[in-house]
């Protein structure tokens, strides 16, 4: 995400809900904070949602009044800055009026279930699909962290981790 700084990129992070694409991008902000001048959080569920943080924005930092002043403003500041627009998952809004066609290093990131929105993103690796993990790689995880301690698991641990995984997949499958 913050390769080619000079570039402006605009990348999409989709998949099911409840896959971690909103932690994914909370996780990265978090260790690229100090490559960031300015941070707005949006969250874009709908278009009024989207609008109101872009104006917000613009009103505590003094760019002007409403959501278009704040992306016109994104275009031509000379800073680096990240959008993100969290939780996108309304076909019917038209996501592209709200990222600024241009912004020397800015970075815009979209979180959507709709993998129709991997045609807005621009810049190479800029689209990135998260799915959940098979029983097996769960269970190769889990094992993982359990051992961690450079413990070797017994063979009920093991099949512990293994009726502990069922369950979890159970649960996230019922309520996604």
């Amino acid at each position: 995400m913050t390769a080619g700084k000079d570039e402006m990129r605009v990348c999409v992070v989709y998949g099911l809900g409840g896959v971690g694409k909103t932690q994914l991008v909370l996780n990265v902000i978090e260790r690229t904070w100090d490559e960031w001048y300015h941070v707005i959080y949006v969250d874009a569920s709908s278009a009024e949602a989207i609008e109101k943080a872009l104006k917000e924005f613009g009103t505590t930092n003094n760019i002007g009044e409403g959501h278009t002043s704040v992306i016109r403003w994104l275009e031509h500041c000379g800073e680096r800055w990240l959008v993100v627009f969290d939780n996108a998952d309304n076909a019917s809004i038209n996501m592209r009026q709200y990222i600024p066609a241009r912004g020397r290093g800015g970075r815009v990131v979209i979180t959507t279930r709709l993998p129709d929105a991997a045609r807005l993103a621009e810049g190479p690796g800029s689209v990135c699909h998260l799915s959940t993990m098979s029983q097996s790689d769960g269970e190769a995880l889990l094992a993982k962290i359990a051992s961690a301690g450079n413990q070797i698991l017994l063979e009920d641990d093991t099949r512990a981790a293994q009726e502990l995984v069922k369950v979890i997949n159970f649960t996230v499958n019922i309520f996604p």
